[in-house]
């Protein structure tokens, strides 16, 4: 395994705070919520690629059973030796797996609630929106005094001659 192989893939998805802060950037713009759920989609398309790239990692990290290490574990004298030297690998390995998995797990979390707060917020100012146009157009009718001066047609007015 070369060691680019044994580093962890690099997140293309932006971190919560960066994310924060161009949502904030994206609701000022004239496009505003629109250009924020865009970033917002995005954001959750890269994250889960991400975690299908950390995973496909992780699962690579794991030593094949027939592995030279293994072989050579396995001719130790001490039978003792060779079951603490597993049971410590598998603990830093768990452990390592564990707290990445948790990591993203809260990562994800985190992204959820934000994507669903802005969903609340991006309906609730369409909605505000649609209401207040509603209410505009109310109030024109209202305001506007029918015309009189429209006649309607007559059959004789439509007669060629």
């Amino acid at each position: 395994m070369d060691n680019a192989e044994s580093q962890p893939p690099q997140p293309q998805a932006m971190s919560d705070s960066e994310l924060e802060i161009a949502l904030e950037a994206a609701k000022q713009s004239a496009d505003g919520l629109v250009a924020a759920m865009i970033l917002l989609e995005q954001q959750d398309q890269l994250r889960r690629a991400d975690a299908v790239a950390l995973a496909d990692w992780q699962s690579r990290q794991q030593p094949p059973v027939s592995s030279p290490v293994g072989s050579a574990s396995i001719e130790s004298s001490n039978p003792n030796e060779l079951h603490s030297e597993a049971s410590a690998t598998e603990k830093n390995s768990s452990d390592l797996v564990t707290s990445d998995f948790e990591e993203h797990a809260t990562a994800k979390e985190d992204f959820d609630e934000l994507l669903n707060e802005s969903v609340a917020e991006a309906t609730a100012a369409v909605d505000t929106i649609e209401a207040d146009e509603a209410t505009s157009s109310a109030s024109r009718a209202d305001d506007e005094e029918p015309d009189t001066s429209f006649a309607p047609l007559n059959a004789s007015d439509l007669a060629v001659t």
